[in-house]
């Protein structure tokens, strides 16, 4: 059997992976939404006001109320278990090893592909070519796909236990990890990816993943992209300032442009400069802005915008070999 727990953290990822686990702090989480007036948003702005004051037990309350209604996104839930585990306010037992995603990412000499899961029957394919398959529930067509890797990832978080370090950085090339999310917090495998696609409780988890990533494509292969969709190029510089169409804008500027650019159905071009140090919280405020507005977006790591760049930042000379289209 492959290693669950021993593989150390030792870097940080890109921000759309950062996205996807349900733990980024509170004071980025607070500040992503386009719809700050609106739960459970305020919820979580209240919470971390709280904490900023010293009082806990408000923040605590604030949390759990968000845990307590209904029809959020599985993210805010993770988030908000994050948040009170911070507080030192566990799960309740019946709750602890409850599946509420499961992000199954595989090393590539290329680059890393990721596909995710969600109990609110959300999904996320990444490719490391940069190509990206969003999934928020249109209809019910990948319902099925989704409980079984939750069912699958189910039986794995029954027998291990949660990770108490930091989350570690995308796996390296031939190697595969099954990332579980729960209200006690991250379980993982890692291992070689023969080996862990052999074993009896990774095998099961990796063959799901892989069947929801082949729907996943299929949908993508259905959908259109229209050549002539307005882009809107975003630039985030290492001091945290930003760009749009290469003026400065603000947090706030941003998510007005992108409410427009979604109703005018355009696509995001996406730079960061100095992509590999660590972020400040603007790169992935705008990344959850723009998940948010269901936008397709090409990452580059250039700023004129000429290559594209995967999930484990992986970069494509967009004259020489592009993704089918946008992400």
């Amino acid at each position: 059997m492959f290693d669950w727990l021993k593989k150390k953290p030792h870097a940080q990822t890109t921000e759309i992976r950062e996205t996807l686990f349900g733990d980024l702090p509170l004071v980025q989480w607070a500040s992503h939404s386009t719809q700050a007036a609106c739960e459970p948003w305020t919820s979580f702005e209240r919470a971390r006001n709280f904490i900023e004051s010293g009082d806990r037990k408000s923040a605590t309350a604030s949390l759990k109320q968000i845990l307590e209604t209904r029809g959020f996104e599985s993210r805010h839930y993770l988030q908000a278990y994050h948040f009170l585990r911070e507080l030192g306010v566990t799960p309740p037992r019946e709750e602890e090893k409850h599946v509420l995603g499961v992000v199954v990412e595989v090393g590539l000499k290329g680059g890393t592909d990721l596909v995710a899961g969600y109990a609110d029957r959300h999904a996320r394919y990444y490719n490391y070519s940069g190509a990206a398959v969003v999934w928020e529930r249109p209809n019910d067509a990948l319902d099925a796909a989704i409980e079984e890797l939750l069912q699958v990832g189910n039986v794995v978080a029954q027998v291990i236990g949660p990770w108490k370090e930091g989350r570690p950085p995308a796996p390296t090339n031939g190697r595969a990890r099954i990332n579980l999310l729960t209200p006690s917090g991250l379980h993982f495998g890692e291992g070689p990816m023969d080996t862990l696609t052999k074993d009896k409780l990774g095998g099961p988890v990796i063959a799901s993943a892989f069947r929801l990533m082949q729907k996943l494509t299929q949908l993508s292969k259905e959908r259109t992209p229209d050549p002539n969709a307005p882009v809107l190029k975003i630039a985030v510089m290492s001091d945290g300032r930003i760009t749009v169409d290469g003026l400065p804008a603000t947090m706030e500027s941003v998510r007005d442009s992108l409410k427009r650019l979604a109703e005018q159905k355009g696509v995001v071009w996406y730079y960061r400069e100095a992509a590999n140090t660590a972020a400040p919280p603007e790169p992935t405020a705008v990344m959850q802005c723009v998940i948010e507005n269901r936008l397709p977006i090409r990452l580059s790591s250039r700023a004129d915008y000429s290559d594209s760049v995967g999930p484990s930042g992986k970069a494509v000379e967009i004259g020489e070999k592009s993704p089918s289209g946008p992400d």
